[in-house]
């Protein structure tokens, strides 16, 4: 995108007091109830997804850098926009997004009052904790919201103001008789989200008057039966897909759009299928720290991507859906003695890699947007495939284990466009590192992400390889976080020392605020060191 800026400076008797530069980009946009959405007068179907505000091994002090990998990850599968759920954003996450084209759901409350509940004990287990936002949201909300317009509402890529997430989610805490058998009187009255709703829109529309407010519903039964739904210009629907046709004829000039939703192929044939459906806003982006369900797992594993950033088999099926480039991947599981049926979660146990144990007969998968795929074996054909059409674009075999190299190519009007091979990895040898900058600037600030990976001679990653790796940073940098997207691992992530998860981790380097040359070694016990050289300028 083109981005302009605006300088404001403050003078008294021609002395320039202070002055700021503002960003800005020229667009326009519409949602239309009938034919979605349209950007700058294309139509365009929205294809974003949840963001929590952490970024794994660093935590919730996100370097604005590993934004960008995260961005550019998102983009690669074919992501045009991110919800910020539930909370306003960093700012440079919000710069990002205008510089990179993505499109915006901003967010201010996951709660109104009363708060809440929170498993603290685990998902559903215990006596849940009622602290939260919603302990100060009367004294607080209309202030907050419209600090977070004021904050952002020259950034070109946020389209609307979204009030809240889930506040209508039954009995918690609201409630209302159209829940039938679940209605619980004792409960505040659903009235009441109505009665805190209205005052957000009004104030967010005193501020911004160009952009639809929105709000993310977890039962639009029970916020029709109040008219909160009618509050907004725009009603996102979570994980409402069965509503959308008998609510589009029930109210023909509402529109609406998914604002949370499953990943499954059906969620987004809703949204492919039907000209009145804006958008998805699938959840989630990246696994993020909380919502884990149970020790000893400490983070949500709903991502696309793992805490690390790296693409999971979700991602590239995702992939398969979202992407104009042709593209292709493929994974493996073992197939159970009597296993005949295919499930519409294929993902499940799928692993990338192909090292198994001899004549074990695997269950081969390929996501693809190509209307064909063609599987080698050590350069032999096991056929060709065309996708699923209940599955969506997925092409499956059956295969006995060989060692060796498993290939799979994605064919369009009778040629080959692109490919994708698993090679069966022998013992660890050595430790391989890829960094996405070689220069930083020198402000404190930049980080350079390297991926770490445990191969074999051949440069093949060991899948299974755990081996400790340690990092040594000379020159005027430090080691800031170590991480590898193991959702059960405890290890100290500011150190300098992390153990490998798949084979593979992350290690993030931070600039100081001097110049010169950085160099990064990573040793093991019994592997080949590695080495690279940065930049600090």
């Amino acid at each position: 995108p083109v981005l302009y800026t605006v300088l404001s400076v403050l003078e008294t008797d021609g002395r320039k007091l202070d002055q700021v530069r503002t960003p800005f980009g020229i667009r326009t946009f519409r949602f239309d109830p009938n034919k979605g959405f349209f950007l700058n007068g294309e139509s365009m179907k929205i294809k974003g997804v949840c963001v929590h505000h952490d970024a794994g091994p660093v935590g919730a002090a996100v370097p604005p850098g590993m934004w960008r990998r995260r961005l550019e990850r998102l983009r690669e599968i074919g992501c045009n926009a991110i919800r910020m759920s539930h909370n306003p954003s960093d700012a440079a996450l919000l710069d990002l997004c205008d510089q990179m084209g993505f499109l915006v759901m901003a967010e201010a409350f996951d709660e109104f009052t009363p708060p809440k509940r929170k498993w603290v004990e685990g998902w559903n287990v215990g006596t849940p904790s009622l602290k939260g936002y919603g302990q100060v949201f009367e004294q607080w909300a209309i202030r907050d919201i419209q600090d977070m317009v004021i904050r952002d509402r020259n950034h070109p890529s946020i389209i609307f103001w979204s009030v809240g997430n889930e506040i209508d989610y039954p009995n918690d805490p609201f409630s209302h008789p159209v829940l039938g058998g679940e209605y619980k009187p004792t409960q505040p009255p659903a009235d009441d989200m109505v009665r805190h709703g209205r005052p957000l829109v009004e104030a967010v529309k005193k501020l911004d008057s160009t952009r639809p407010v929105t709000a993310a519903l977890a039962d639009v039964a029970m916020s029709d039966a109040v008219g909160f739904a009618d509050l907004f210009d725009v009603v996102g629907y979570n994980y409402q897909e069965q509503r959308y046709a008998e609510d589009h004829a029930k109210y023909p000039n509402r529109v609406i759009y998914g604002s949370e939703n499953g990943k499954n192929y059906d969620a987004w044939r809703a949204v492919k299928e039907n000209d009145f459906i804006a958008a998805q806003f699938l959840w989630v982006g990246f696994d993020f720290l909380g919502e884990a369900g149970g020790w000893p797992i400490r983070c949500s594993q709903a991502g696309l991507f793992d805490l690390c950033g790296f693409k999971k088999p979700i991602g590239w099926f995702r992939q398969a859906l979202w992407a104009k480039e042709p593209m292709i991947y493929l994974a493996a599981s073992p197939l159970s003695p009597g296993q005949t049926a295919l499930r519409r979660n294929l993902e499940r146990g799928l692993q990338s890699h192909w090292n198994w144990s001899e004549g074990q007969t695997l269950r081969v998968i390929a996501y693809s947007n190509c209307p064909q795929a063609e599987l080698f074996l050590n350069g032999q054909s096991l056929g060709q495939a065309t996708p699923l059409p209940r599955l969506g674009p997925v092409c499956v075999w059956e295969v006995p284990f060989s060692a060796g190299q498993l290939k799979v190519v994605g064919q369009q009007d009778g040629k080959n466009v692109c490919e994708y091979s698993l090679i069966t990895a022998g013992k660890p040898q050595k430790l391989q590192l890829s960094p996405d900058s070689r220069t930083l600037r020198a402000n404190g600030q930049d980080v350079c992400q390297i991926e770490f990976s445990v191969t074999d001679e051949k440069g093949v990653r060991v899948p299974d390889a755990d081996h400790l790796v340690r990092f040594y940073v000379s020159g005027p940098a430090r080691i800031l976080a170590v991480g590898n997207g193991d959702p059960a691992n405890h290890e100290n992530e500011t150190d300098a020392v992390h153990n490998a998860w798949q084979g593979r981790g992350l290690a993030v380097v931070q600039a100081l605020n001097e110049s010169g040359t950085v160099r990064i070694t990573a040793s093991s016990p019994g592997l080949e060191d590695s080495r690279i050289q940065i930049e600090i300028k």
